[in-house]
């Protein structure tokens, strides 16, 4: 160990003497194939580096954010040098982020929201699979509704794994919108998800309400555009959402998109979106399903979905929309359902109702 920490350190040092330029290939470089216990110094220079980013000059080019005079501009060269260098320190340590320690990763994430959704964008397009890996690993680990175009994107990669990592990102993101739920209403497999800890980019509340738009119609546009990927999270976001409360004209719109996909005659997700909305163990999915009886595309399978109670809970929160079966669409489809009589609301715990021994866990 000792060894290995002596060869580290004079690595770092030789870096040290590196021309800036080459110094930052060369740690990104380690960094991505560095020894865990090793990455951390690596990371620390590359986000200082990152941290020096010359202000009066815009980040996205590098040139001056207004015009001057020949001197001006000729004393303004070593700042662009050194923004250039931060953009190029960014970038390494935007490739190394799955090797970064979450307290690294914290750290990096201060350097600036705009500049991190830049970086990921670049890294999406990139023709290295492990940089658009590197991208869905970002967006994933932040949830940052700025990236739904970026991870919509990625589910139609050519590499499977970029698609599985972009399939994670978006169900990730989209429950970070859900976080107000109580994890009894996602189910345990989802709620596990959404508890993981987020890295936060700094940004005003305010603003994240605002872009929520570009997460939905990202959502939306992958849930259209299903049969060119295949990722079945793009349609499970989708049934979470749809239904959600909506807060400005833009998100309205949206979800009216989301929902005239439901009743699209012969859609390619018609299918796969009945299989999802039986079989993801999430009970918020069957009081849903009461206000989808009326949708034929979905009509079995959100009967199907009510036929099941899996807990006390999920069956309350159904109870208390069932004012909704009033509508003579929705009493016709369920008079058709038989189990619950079959079995006279017994303790079975695969009928209409929870199993007697969780009677008591309902409110009165």
């Amino acid at each position: 160990m000792s060894s290995a920490r002596t060869n580290n350190t004079t690595a770092i040092d030789h870096a040290r003497h590196l021309r800036t330029g080459d110094r930052i290939a060369a740690l990104g470089q380690g960094l991505l194939a560095a020894a865990p216990a090793e990455r951390e110094p690596l990371a620390m220079m590359l986000i200082e580096l990152a941290g020096a980013d010359a202000p009066g000059f815009s980040r996205a080019t590098g040139t001056p954010q207004q015009a001057g005079g020949p001197l001006e501009l000729l004393a303004r060269i070593p700042l662009k040098w050194r923004a250039r260098h931060a953009g190029e320190a960014m970038d390494a340590l935007a490739r190394g982020w799955t090797n970064l320690s979450d307290p690294m990763r914290r750290l990096a994430a201060g350097l600036g929201r705009d500049r991190w959704l830049r970086i990921a964008a670049q890294l999406a397009s990139d023709p290295h699979p492990g940089a658009r890996l590197a991208a869905a690993a970002i967006a994933h680990d932040t949830a940052d509704p700025g990236l739904g175009k970026v991870v919509a994107a990625l589910l139609s990669d050519e590499d499977q794994a970029v698609r599985k990592a972009g399939d994670d990102a978006m169900l990730r993101m989209t429950l970070r919108m859900l976080e107000h739920l109580p994890a009894e209403l996602l189910g345990e497999d989802l709620a596990r998800v959404a508890s993981r800890p987020l890295i936060h980019l700094p940004a005003e509340d305010s603003v994240l309400d605002l872009e929520r738009c570009i997460l939905l119609g990202a959502v939306a546009d992958a849930a259209w555009s299903f049969s060119s990927h295949r990722c079945r999270s793009a349609l499970l976001c989708l049934l979470l959402l749809v239904d959600r409360s909506v807060a400005t004209p833009m998100e309205q719109r949206i979800a009216q998109r989301m929902r005239r996909l439901l009743g699209e005659p012969n859609h390619p997700s018609h299918a796969p979106l009945r299989t999802v909305l039986k079989r993801t163990p999430c009970p918020i999915l069957r009081e849903r399903s009461l206000r989808w009886l009326v949708i034929s595309p979905l009509a079995s399978a959100a009967l199907d979905r009510l036929a099941i109670a899996d807990s006390p809970l999920e069956h309350e929160r159904l109870l208390r929309q069932s004012a909704l079966a009033m509508r003579p669409a929705r009493a016709a489809q369920l008079s058709s359902q038989r189990r619950a009589r079959a079995l006279g609301g017994a303790a079975d715990p695969s009928s209409l109702f929870p199993h007697r021994s969780g009677w008591d866990g309902l409110s009165e």
